[in-house]
């Protein structure tokens, strides 16, 4: 099969769009040296001073996966180097491919070279934002945008309902707006454009489906910040972070995290009936520009521990709890236009199962692990219906709900696909008014990225650091691999580890700390060490690295 990489520029060009001339060759021709005549022909007609050889491979542009940008395309060369430039790129590309997509197919392409006054990079749409795109440019050409050197961000609107933000001078604003809309209507899926142009006239230089949206335009002011923070203290004054929902969920539209929202404001009586304080759900807020923010404390205090709860009283409640799991699942009537009171019923019992299933690792696998992210830049994930085993465990029950929720979410990601601007309204007020409305107040945020870290008149509850030779300190133990680890635990030290191993758990109290590279605030460990006030760190990346055993570490 061709690959897209060509195949787009084929059809851009049957769409009365600008492209260079192209001479695409395949893997066959390539291996039995069988292009000379053909790049001879091609010299002939276009009479180019310098051509360029660019990579083409199957993989760059796959249906699962891109491997964009990871092979080697050519510098201009005159017409008697390209003979041997057209090899060497072969050969080059052949070692490429063998170490990261084995059974790829290597193609080149060959191009005139464009000497153009500007050009750049362009992704369409711009995150959920339906109406826009964003792009850099530079004078220096595409390859200098794609790099970031000397090159400026732009934002511009497709349609004359909404004005462009970022715009820059000099730019062929209309050719570029008529492009995408030309592109985006032919193709249908986010694009993303490579482009120059020379006296107004734009030239397309490649399109291809997009693998990822640039992360963030401009990085916030110090005014910026103090504002974004005074908008997420409407929730719950005081620090807040990019912590673990940050790294699963990304950047949600409104929508995306009102959906979340309203499974956790619902799902408070659940929470309380596990054993949980859970008074009010306000740890979880969303910057402007999409971001999920955590609030530490006030997450400690939603799940912190009723005194009369125990462990006593969890074994107690789990025949009742695995009954009520059970017996939902089995009394669920499939419907196919999407319910949130469902999503909502679904969200609950996978918190029960998640609760119960003590952080047991199931070998079992999904066809989705991951959660669901701005609606018009994802495919649809195209679930079954989760099957049970013929026995299942607690984690059984956790991912069979979690792949469950996932499929309901699912109905109301292919309504919105109707009419994408919705993913900007929330599920209280799911119009194309509402939409709009936060269209306009987002989008000036939606390039921003703001710290990771935001805090204002308060300091984080508990912090970890290193203090190496120094006294009084808790000495670390480091256990890279917990399954094999038989050796005894030294009393009053901070173990840091990969993930807590449940066989630990009866000699927890040997430990001062425990940090993690993963883990949940609702497996059995976490719980146990908040009842016995041991403090308890999770998803701090590479810990196992970064500490040594023997370091001192201050909790």
């Amino acid at each position: 099969m061709t690959p897209r990489k060509y195949t787009f520029l084929v059809e851009a060009k049957s769409l009365g769009l600008q492209v260079p001339e192209t001479l695409f060759l395949d893997f066959e021709t390539l291996r039995n040296n069988e292009y000379k005549t053909l790049l001879n022909n091609f010299i002939d007609q276009n009479k180019a001073l310098q051509y360029i050889v660019r990579s083409c491979v199957s993989a760059e542009d796959g249906s699962g996966e891109s491997m964009a940008g990871h092979f080697f395309s050519s510098p201009p060369v005159a017409p008697e180097q390209l003979t041997g430039m057209v090899s060497e790129s072969f050969v080059k590309n052949t070692e490429i491919q063998t170490n990261i997509a084995p059974t790829a197919k290597v193609n080149l392409m060959v191009q005139p070279f464009i000497s153009a006054e500007i050009g750049g990079v362009i992704f369409s749409p711009w995150k959920y934002f339906t109406y826009h795109f964003v792009g850099e440019v530079t004078a220096g050409g595409a390859e200098a945008a794609v790099t970031g050197k000397d090159s400026q961000f732009f934002g511009l609107s497709k349609t004359g309902d909404f004005t462009d933000f970022l715009p820059q001078e000099n730019l062929p604003s209309a050719e570029l707006k008529k492009m995408v809309q030309t592109l985006e209507n032919h193709f249908k899926c986010p694009l993303d454009i490579e482009w120059c142009a020379k006296k107004g006239v734009v030239t397309l230089l490649q399109a291809r489906p997009m693998t990822r949206s640039l992360q963030a335009l401009n990085t916030a002011t110090t005014a910026e910040t103090k504002t974004e923070l005074a908008f997420l203290n409407k929730v719950a004054v005081g620090e807040w972070q990019m912590g673990a929902y940050a790294e699963s969920l990304g950047e949600l539209s409104p929508l995306s995290f009102s959906v979340l929202q309203k499974c956790y404001e619902e799902s408070v009586e659940t929470f309380q009936t596990l054993g949980f304080k859970a008074e009010t759900f306000n740890f979880l807020a969303r910057s402007r520009n999409g971001q999920v923010y955590e609030n530490p404390t006030t997450q400690a205090d939603f799940f912190k521990l009723k005194a009369w709860f125990s462990p006593f009283t969890q074994t107690a409640s789990e025949p009742r709890f695995k009954q009520k799991i059970e017996k939902f699942y089995t009394e669920y009537q499939a419907a196919k236009k999407f319910s949130l009171p469902t999503l909502v019923a679904i969200f609950q019992h996978w918190q029960i199962a998640n609760f119960y299933a003590q952080q047991a690792r199931s070998k079992q696998k999904l066809k989705a692990m991951t959660w669901p992210q701005e609606y018009e830049v994802r495919q649809e994930l195209n679930l079954d219906f989760p099957a049970l085993k013929d026995r299942m465990t607690w984690s059984d029950w956790r991912d069979t709900y979690k792949q469950w929720w996932l499929f309901e979410y699912e109905k109301l990601k292919r309504e919105v696909a109707q009419n994408p601007v919705l993913a900007l309204a929330t599920i209280e007020d799911l119009s194309e008014s509402a939409a709009l409305k936060t269209y306009k107040e987002e989008l000036p945020f939606s390039g921003l990225a703001f710290p990771a870290n935001l805090t204002i008149g308060t300091t984080p509850t508990k912090k970890l650091t290193v203090v190496r030779g120094a006294l009084n300190k808790a000495p670390a133990l480091v256990i890279s691999n917990p399954q094999m680890w038989r050796e005894p635990f030294v009393e009053k030290c901070v173990l840091v580890a990969p993930y807590f191993d449940n066989a630990w758990v009866t000699q927890i109290d040997k430990f001062a700390g425990i940090v993690l590279e993963q883990g949940g605030v609702l497996s059995h460990s976490a719980i146990v060490a908040r009842e016995k006030n041991i403090p308890y760190f999770i998803h701090w990346k590479n810990a196992t690295t970064e500490f040594k055993t023997g370091d001192r570490i201050d909790v």
